[in-house]
């Protein structure tokens, strides 16, 4: 059984509000629908109860993927068990508070699913016995980190078919905002509306009309940040497919911010908390991919801008934008290793 994730902190910043947008999608809309047609959802890593003699069954506890849960959770489906997902039962966490956390988490988790692709995709397509309906949905979820290099190629592929004119846009401006931008903007809208709607057991406070324009407006800064991580996430996505299997598991930073401002009642009197703090690892052919692709779509905003595609221009400088942003939101454990790198290469 999987219960909910709550949030402690979703209104702590834009990237707390663009999280909470994502994981409330993720729990409150897709999971209930999986556990409702399939009777299957992935562990989570937290906030769930197991059968101890299913773990067993499916060959127990093991660290084969940086998703050890969600690796579990399909070694218990092809074991013949079925999972359930209880959306009443929330379980409130802390979301990673600063971007570089936010990325580390996110580095994990996707290069963790390309492992679990890597290992377990033959079986679900030739070895589990089920309908080629079922199949197709898992074959879906277990395969759903391919939106990244799919959506890296479109970004990175579009502006040349703009600047010679093999887009719909060519046409007018309303075909190019129809075909290209449309869509993805009515299904944003569509999912974010949904998600705030069906929240009565994830917040405590009830739906008000302001607040569910509030939680409407998280789609905002999930747009910026969305794009900002694309290069990342792709990047991720590369070492996933490409690298080893056995990777090192790197925690998620988490700054305890909802509780470093609380006091505790000791027995001699009251000591402020202490928030726990983990290192953040800096990963140099993530950041190289980064500044790529900055440069990449700045390249693109010149060219455009002198060939008076001004709104395509515009475009690409939002994306080269909120990749630049997010670099620089977390900048800290770059420079904190630049500056190391420095001291070391002074003389003593």
């Amino acid at each position: 059984m999987q219960a909910q994730w709550g949030h402690l902190n979703h209104d702590e910043s834009a990237l707390t509000l663009a999280q909470s947008l994502w994981v409330d999608d993720h729990h409150t809309l897709q999971m209930s629908r999986r556990s409702a047609a399939w009777q299957f959802v992935n562990f989570t890593g937290t906030a769930g109860v197991w059968r101890a003699a299913a773990i067993e069954t499916a060959g127990g506890w093991r660290a084969t993927s940086l998703v050890e849960d969600c690796e579990l959770s399909f070694r218990h489906l092809f074991a013949g068990y079925r999972t359930k997902f209880v959306k009443e039962i929330v379980a409130p966490a802390e979301l990673p508070a600063t971007y570089a956390a936010y990325k580390a988490q996110q580095r994990r988790w996707t290069l963790g699913w390309v492992q679990l692709q890597r290992l377990h995709l033959p079986t679900l397509l030739f070895d589990y016995p089920t309908t080629w309906l079922r199949r197709l949905q898992f074959f879906y979820h277990m395969c759903i980190s391919w939106q990244w290099p799919a959506w890296a190629l479109w970004i990175m592929v579009l502006p040349f078919l703009i600047y010679t004119d093999h887009w719909l846009g060519v046409f007018g401006p309303a075909w190019g905002v129809a075909f290209y931008l449309l869509p993805s903007l009515f299904w944003l809208a569509l999912s974010t509306t949904m998600a705030s709607l069906e929240t009565k057991y994830t917040y405590a406070a009830p739906l008000t009309p302001s607040r569910f324009l509030g939680r409407l407006g998280r789609m905002f800064p999930y747009i910026f940040i969305g794009a900002g991580m694309l290069p990342h996430q792709f990047s991720a996505f590369a070492e996933g497919l490409f690298g080893p299997l056995h990777s090192e598991f790197e925690r998620t930073p988490k700054a305890a911010t909802v509780t470093k401002n609380a006091t505790v009642t000791a027995a001699l009197g009251q000591a402020t908390a202490v928030p726990k703090k983990y290192q953040v690892k800096v990963h140099w052919p993530y950041i190289l991919g980064e500044l790529f692709f900055i440069l990449y779509h700045v390249g693109w905003v010149i060219l455009f801008a002198n060939a008076g595609l001004f709104w395509c221009a515009l475009v690409a400088a939002y994306m080269a934008l909120c990749v630049l942003c997010l670099v620089f939101f977390s900048r800290g454990p770059y420079l904190s290793r630049l500056v190391l790198f420095a001291n070391l290469r002074q003389p003593a």
